[in-house]
C-alpha cells in the first residue's frame, strides 16, 4: 500500500490554518523560540503595552504535544467543522474563543511569567462540541486502527496535559493553568453545542452504521448505471464498517459525485 495515498490536499480553511500552524511550529523550534519572543501571550508583557499578544499567541506554538493534539484534530475534522458550522460562523467562533481565552489568561495569570503559546483552548472546544454530538462515531487513523470519538477526546486531552504536568508538577499554579486553558476550552465546546443544538444539523456522513444502511434502503439511485450503484454501495459499506474518516479524499470526492445522482 502506498503510504502517501491517504494524504489529502487541503480543502477547507482550517486545513490551511493547520499548514500555517505547522510552519510556525517548525520555524519556532528551529529558531529556538524566535516567534515566541514576539507573539506568545506573556501577561507581564501585555501589561507593558504589547496588546497584540492577546490574539497572536496561537502562532507562537512550539510545544510538541500541543502541536500533535492540534494536528490530529484539524487534520481529521477540519472539513466536518466547516461543513457543519459554516465558514463564517466557524471563524467567528474561533476568533471569539482565542480572544476570550487570551484575555482570561492575562487576567487570571496576571502576575505569573508562564506564556500561552498554542490555540489549545479552541482545539478542545471544537473537539468537545463534536464529541457531544457524535460520541460513538468511529475515527480511523489511516486505516491502521480505529477509535470512537469519545476515546479520541480522552487521548487528545491527555496528550495536551502531559507538558503541563511535567512543567508545573502538582502545584496550585498548575491547576489554575489547566482550568484557564483546558477548562475554558471544554466549557466553550459545551456552550457551542447548546447554542447550535436546535439549528445545526448533524453531518449526513457521520451517523452510525445502521443509519447508512437505512439511507441506502430509502434512497435507491434512479439515474445510475449498475456499476455506479455497486460503487456507491461499496463506499457506504466502508463507512458503515469504519466510519467516514476511513475514506481517502478521492473516495470522499467520488461519494459526493455519486450522491448527486441519488
Amino acid at each position: 500500500m502506498n503510504p502517501f495515498a491517504v494524504i489529502r490536499v487541503p480543502h477547507s480553511t482550517l486545513h490551511i490554518a493547520l499548514l500555517v500552524l505547522g510552519l510556525s511550529y517548525l520555524v519556532n523550534v528551529l529558531s529556538h523560540g524566535f516567534l515566541s519572543t514576539w507573539l506568545a501571550l506573556a501577561p507581564e508583557l501585555v501589561r507593558s503595552g504589547q496588546w497584540w499578544r492577546i490574539l497572536s499567541y496561537p502562532l507562537a506554538i512550539r510545544n510538541f504535544f500541543d502541536m500533535a493534539a492540534t494536528g490530529i484534530v484539524l487534520y481529521l475534522f477540519a472539513a466536518d467543522f466547516e461543513r457543519s458550522l459554516g465558514t463564517a460562523r466557524l471563524w467567528r467562533f474561533a476568533v471569539l474563543v482565542l480572544l476570550t481565552n487570551g484575555i482570561l489568561y492575562t487576567i487570571v495569570l496576571y502576575a505569573v511569567p508562564i506564556p500561552l503559546e498554542s490555540p489549545l483552548a479552541l482545539i478542545l472546544a471544537l473537539l468537545t462540541w463534536k464529541t457531544i454530538r457524535e460520541a460513538q462515531q468511529p475515527v480511523s487513523f489511516f486505516g491502521w486502527f480505529t477509535l470512537l470519538l469519545w476515546q479520541l477526546w480522552l487521548l487528545v486531552t491527555g496528550l495536551s496535559l502531559v507538558p503541563r504536568l511535567l512543567q508545573l508538577a502538582t502545584t496550585p499554579l498548575m491547576l489554575l493553568h489547566i482550568i484557564t486553558v483546558h477548562g475554558f476550552g471544554i466549557a466553550a465546546g459545551i456552550l457551542l453545542h447548546v447554542l447550535t443544538a436546535s439549528s445545526a444539523e448533524p453531518s449526513p456522513l457521520t451517523p452510525n452504521g445502521a443509519s447508512y444502511r437505512e439511507l441506502r434502503r430509502k434512497h435507491q439511485p434512479e439515474e445510475m448505471t449498475a456499476a455506479e450503484e455497486e460503487e456507491l454501495n461499496a463506499l457506504l459499506d466502508k463507512i458503515a464498517a469504519s466510519g467516514y474518516q476511513s475514506l481517502s479524499w478521492k473516495e470522499k470526492r467520488r461519494l459526493r459525485e455519486l450522491s448527486r445522482k441519488v
